[in-house]
């Protein structure tokens, strides 16, 4: 099943600076669940400084019948790419909720990345990857365009798993360019999913989200200011 967003068509790669990667989004299934949990997710258990060392994309993809009857509105998303043969290998998968509160408890809702992962390199390579993409900037695009594509603004955010420790809130801020929610702000309580403000949750405002759209809006099919 193909994804109605016009998410990225090519990602930089993590192997070759100014090398391009053509990727392929789908509405994550049970099968792509499956794949990862088979092929990916031992590398990644093998990992200590992962956040994502224990997760089972086979349990989470079950939270769907959590989030509906909230009117969370979740989108699961699988990104792969294509080899030579016309086989297809995993190298993201990410559960947004499209239908959030603002992290300030404002009007106009917001798009919650509730978890995103990507496949390390060497297990790419193992499966024929030649040309490995870098996805971590790719998939927290997926949160912005999605919001401009409901009307959002790009108003996004996350929750930075503490599993993940310093390197992920440096990922978040300094290689992604989110912002740091204030660990003194409040949060909408009432509907949110994970625990109270522990001093990292990341956000994106409208300006920061169309600054960082246009950073990646050469590598998609068309600009998002022109929805």
């Amino acid at each position: 099943m193909s994804v109605e967003i016009d998410l990225l068509e090519r990602v930089e790669s993590a192997d070759t600076k100014g090398l391009e990667v053509p990727i392929h989004w789908g509405v994550m299934t049970f099968d792509h669940a499956r794949n990862w949990h088979k092929n990916i997710q031992p590398s990644i258990k093998r990992d200590t400084r992962r956040a994502d060392q224990n997760w089972n994309w086979n349990e989470i993809l079950l939270l769907k019948y959590f989030y509906i009857p909230r009117g969370y509105s979740p989108l699961f998303l699988t990104a792969f790419v294509k080899l030579p043969n016309k086989s297809a290998v995993p190298v993201g998968m990410l559960l947004m909720l499209t239908r959030y509160p603002r992290i300030d408890g404002q009007a106009g809702g917001s798009v919650f990345t509730s978890f995103l992962t990507s496949a390390p390199k060497a297990t790419l390579k193992r499966l024929g990857v030649s040309a490995c993409p870098n996805m971590g900037r790719a998939l927290i695009d997926c949160g912005i365009v999605t919001s401009f594509v409901q009307g959002k603004a790009g108003r996004t955010w996350l929750h930075c798993a503490p599993a993940g420790q310093t390197w992920l809130l440096d990922f978040y801020k300094i290689t992604c360019g989110l912002h740091l929610y204030p660990k003194t702000g409040k949060l909408p309580v009432k509907n949110l999913i994970v625990p109270g403000n522990d001093g990292r949750h990341f956000f994106t405002d409208e300006s920061l989200a169309a600054r960082l759209a246009k950073d990646m809006d050469a590598l998609r099919p068309q600009p998002v200011k022109a929805r």
